[in-house]
């Protein structure tokens, strides 16, 4: 039987074509394929050098990396169970790759020949970064350790891989298990474009009730609530609503929908996902727990006692953009207590505006976007839902495509003959000025069944092999019904050119001749993060909003008036962003500090890690429950590294400021940026910004953007990856 995934002549893969099926017997000819190169390297006779054993050595994970990129787009955007109960197998035989690689003595002893000769050899600079990450893999996979060690680590990393496993399953069953029913009473102010995903969302629910369901169908259905179901087994041929919770479609409808009672249903069934049976994910965030802190115990059997890592979070600061914890809690001190106290008198200000608007409830979590909203169009006159009529999705392809072009001048040509991995996706072509070939852009926008919540970009393929680099940006509109335009909110904006801003990082960070140097491959989030939130802020611009914001009925131009208002309202209530991230962060810290033998339960981490403020509610942070960043795979580069959203912004602000301070478009600052990119993660997080600012990053211009009057703050510490001397 021919197998896509192996069998593909093509230069880009042909998703349409891939079965669940395909995907172990390419994973075991990746595997293959990468020992054969191997034993190359261990069978070579000559001396080691760069060349016959660092140069094949980077090339031994690429392989299984093509399989899992594309396995990861299934898992992502097209899942289902036969796809789900591929993780642990598929994740099994890539960890016992990299152990087969990375703990073999003999081709240890090559590389650390290469290594300690590495001042004499005559390497440039990318040779060097190449050393210093290839060293990385070898301490991560336990070579310094003794060979019970390493058993007991390739133990508990095994384990790890079944944690999440379980995690994530119980997070996708349980968002639908939290759907429930929609009266017709409950749906004002609710966005067409949104009650047409929920009309779809039941009758597909209805579909899977018959004997002859879809495989997909019946397994949505199957993970419903009994309440849900015993509901659809009586509604016959009638049609409904039926909503399933996703957290950025739950931001924008806490802000516009006119029923208390429904925004407090959508905001229960958010917080409970993972929460009841049998889908609550306490029990692997227990072990997750457990098993992390054991790694880094391992890990520390084989370092210096002067280099021992405290816990968990010491272990995943260490090789960030950072630091170390003290840098991160020096950022927190200076902007969380401003940021507080006016958050504080703004929710004040909302409690009496709801009061004298006919609230006679207490203001509560799920009450808070609604006012804000409502506040905002009274005090200066700025709706967001009359912004939305101007934002057409198409049009915003069509400004990001117009923004990035002069930005970085490159050129966007739509390719509608790849194989996707759905209908709904758009591919584009990218070009430099010159004609040059960048690579692939793909664009999966809208929500569907089989598809995670959120918003992320990844890279589907590498620049390898002679085959061009393939990025994809996901977020999760609601899809319109047949013929109605798709509308997008601010807030959904400004995630699309987040994502976009990433993928755009992953296309042009191929400049090294090293892969593993490419995109955002080898760098902490902290800093990967700055090249999509940079982008952020060139959405609502005057001069960029004014050239694709028309309104969808009529094509007339967003009225200045409009954007003044948004300009002069947009500050209100915006301290809950970075709030939410040192909110949310200092979750993420705690667990990952607590001893094991002191962790109790998920609540009491919030409890514990709640910000001191009788208004820390309204927040909204993330349970850990439901908190995916954190738990997606054993080593999430977000574990003990969610404050990377705030650490990055503070980055990008200061990045735009050049812009802002001469030209939203200045060429040689547009090339600099460019470069920027270019670097990818061929020379060390402080190198690059640098590069581009000619100093440190300093947080004076985030502090500009949210009136904050403390001193700036300098992020001068140099990359701090463990690294032999």
């Amino acid at each position: 039987m021919s197998n896509p995934l192996i069998d593909n002549p093509n230069q880009t893969p042909d998703f349409q074509a891939v079965k669940p099926e395909h995907f172990l017997p390419a994973i075991d000819a990746a595997y293959d394929e990468s020992m054969a190169i191997v034993d190359e390297i261990k069978n070579c006779d000559d001396l080691p050098t760069f060349e016959n054993t660092i140069e094949p050595l980077e090339k031994t994970s690429r392989a299984m990396s093509r399989i899992f990129s594309i396995y990861g787009a299934f898992y992502s955007n097209k899942s289902s169970k036969a796809i789900e109960e591929l993780y642990q197998p598929l994740s099994r035989k890539a960890q016992k790759l990299t152990k087969e690689i990375f703990q073999d003595d003999a081709l240890a002893a090559r590389f650390k020949s290469v290594y300690d000769a590495r001042d004499t050899l005559g390497l440039d600079d990318e040779q060097i970064r190449v050393l210093q990450e290839l060293y990385g893999e070898f301490e991560e996979s336990g070579t310094l350790l003794s060979p019970a060690d390493r058993e007991e680590l390739n133990t508990v990393d095994e384990a790890m891989i079944d944690f999440c496993a379980q995690y994530k399953s119980n997070l996708a069953a349980s968002t639908n298990q939290q759907a429930f029913i929609v009266s017709q009473a409950e749906t004002a102010g609710i966005p067409e474009d949104t009650l047409a995903s929920m009309e779809e969302n039941f009758a597909q629910a209805i579909a899977g009730i018959s004997a002859g369901a879809k495989d997909a169908d019946k397994e949505f259905y199957e993970e419903l609530s009994d309440e849900v179901k015993q509901h659809l087994q009586t509604a016959g041929n009638a049609k409904g609503y039926l909503f399933v919770p996703e957290r950025l479609a739950i931001d924008t409808l806490l802000g516009i929908a006119e029923d208390r009672g429904f925004r407090e249903k959508i905001f229960n069934a958010l917080n409970n996902t993972g929460t009841e049976a049998p889908y609550t994910n306490e029990a692997p965030i227990r072990l997750l727990q457990e098993y992390r802190q054991k790694r880094v115990e391992i890990l520390n059997r084989g370092r210096p006692q002067n280099e021992q890592y405290k816990d968990y979070t010491d272990y995943a600061l260490s090789k960030t953009m950072a630091g170390s914890l003290a840098a991160v809690e020096a950022l927190f001190d200076e902007i969380e207590a401003p940021l507080l106290k006016r958050f504080e008198e703004e929710i004040q200000t909302l409690t009496e505006f709801a009061a004298e608007n006919g609230q006679n409830d207490p203001l509560e979590p799920w009450d808070v976007p609604f006012w804000t909203e409502r506040y905002k169009k009274e005090t200066w006159g700025y709706d967001s839902k009359e912004l939305s009529e101007y934002l057409e999705v198409g049009n915003v392809i069509e400004g990001f495509i117009d923004h990035a072009s002069e930005l970085f001048n490159i050129r966007f040509e739509e390719n509608k003959n790849y194989s996707t991995i759905s209908d709904d996706v758009r591919a584009f072509d990218i070009y430099d000025d010159k004609g040059g070939y960048i690579g692939i852009l793909h664009m999966d926008l809208f929500a569907r069944t089989g598809k995670r919540g959120g918003a992320w970009a990844t890279t589907y393929q590498s620049a390898t092999d002679g085959k061009p680099v393939i990025s994809a940006m996901n977020c999760n509109l609601p899809k319109p019904a047949a013929g109605k335009p798709a509308l997008v909110d601010p807030v959904q904006v400004t995630t699309f050119f987040h994502e976009a801003g990433h993928s755009l990082n992953m296309l042009l960070g191929t400049r090294s001749r090293y892969p593993i140097l490419h995109g955002t491959s080898a760098h902490a989030s902290d800093f990967t993060e700055q090249q999509a939130m940079v982008q952020e802020r060139w959405a609502f611009e005057r001069e960029v909003l004014k050239r694709y914001a028309k309104h969808y009925k009529t094509g007339a131009a967003v009225p200045d008036a409009l954007i003044e208002a948004k300009l002069e309202s947009e500050s209100f209530m915006a301290d809950r962003q970075p709030l939410l991230i040192i909110q949310n962060a200092r979750r993420d810290f705690l667990f990952h500090s607590t001893n094991p033998s002191r962790y109790r339960n998920t609540a009491d981490i919030h409890e514990k890690a709640k910000l001191d403020s009788p208004v820390a509610d309204m927040i909204r942070p993330y349970p850990l429950t439901r908190f995916d960043h954190l738990f997606s795979s054993p080593q999430s580069s977000y574990a003990a590294g969610y404050y990377s959203y705030l650490w990055a912004d503070t980055c990008a602000a200061d990045l735009f400021s050049f812009f802002k301070d001469s030209s939203l478009y200045d060429t040689a600052r547009g090339v600099a940026l460019r470069e920027f990119y270019a670097d990818g993660c061929a020379r060390t997080t402080h190198e690059t910004f640098n590069r581009f600012a000619g100093r440190a990053p300093s947080t004076s211009a985030f502090r500009k953007e949210y009136g904050i009057d403390t001193p700036a703050a300098h992020s001068s510490e140099p990359d701090n990856k463990p690294k032999p001397s």
